[in-house]
């Protein structure tokens, strides 16, 4: 079964989700410890985070959830106490948006079918960022794009700490893969040639 997980959500907390699923009608099992629920996803956006919510058990050693289920696209936007996530279990997923919470690095290097990562407003810092954009997927060959979006919006962005860190990075990792730097706000691309350099680290296959 394809899944992903998050991690550090705070005990008896609501967590609000909105999920986007292979087809329509598609069951999907969240689950936190012994709690779970069944929901029904469908191919499109609710647009609308909380469309999908989940009362955390009140235990607090039981700060995961995992979310079972042909879904391609999670927006756990705005929940501050998600501190990690694991998506390594769903390949197919698209898009992953967890801006505003407390996730400070993301491993995508085994999610080829990614097209859409939203991750302003994150405590990432320029090594994570570099990390990312090392182990991201090429852009998949049948979408006419790819984006990073690690900020809102173009204005003021030298106020925005989150800009500082990643026009530090090496972002041609990333864009040498087909990927692009948009702003959530208006989806604008921006170009990012120049940065430190960063070698990405050579993988040991034997």
């Amino acid at each position: 079964n394809k899944y992903i997980t998050l991690q550090g959500i705070r005990a008896d907390s609501i967590l609000n989700l909105d999920l986007r699923a292979d087809s329509n009608n598609t069951p999907v099992l969240i689950v936190n410890g012994k709690k779970s629920i069944y929901q029904i996803v469908n191919k499109q956006w609710k647009n609308q985070v909380g469309t999908y919510q989940f009362i955390m058990s009140a235990d607090s050693t039981n700060n995961t959830i995992t979310i079972y289920g042909d879904i391609n696209a999670v927006n756990c936007s705005g929940n501050t106490s998600i501190t990690k996530a694991l998506l390594a279990n769903n390949p197919d997923l698209q898009v992953f948006n967890c801006s505003g919470t407390s996730i400070k690095s993301l491993n995508v290097s085994q999610n080829p079918k990614l097209m859409d990562i939203v991750i302003a407003d994150c405590p990432f810092t320029t090594q994570s960022y570099n990390d990312m954009m090392c182990g991201i997927c090429p852009k998949p060959a049948n979408q006419a794009y790819a984006y990073i979006r690690p900020f809102r919006t173009n204005t003021n962005t030298t106020l925005d700490p989150c800009y500082q860190r990643f026009v530090e990075a090496n972002v041609m990792n990333a864009m040498s893969k087909g990927w692009s730097v948009a702003t959530i706000d208006e989806g604008v691309q921006s170009n990012f040639t120049s940065g430190i350099p960063y070698p990405c680290p050579v993988l040991d296959t034997t």
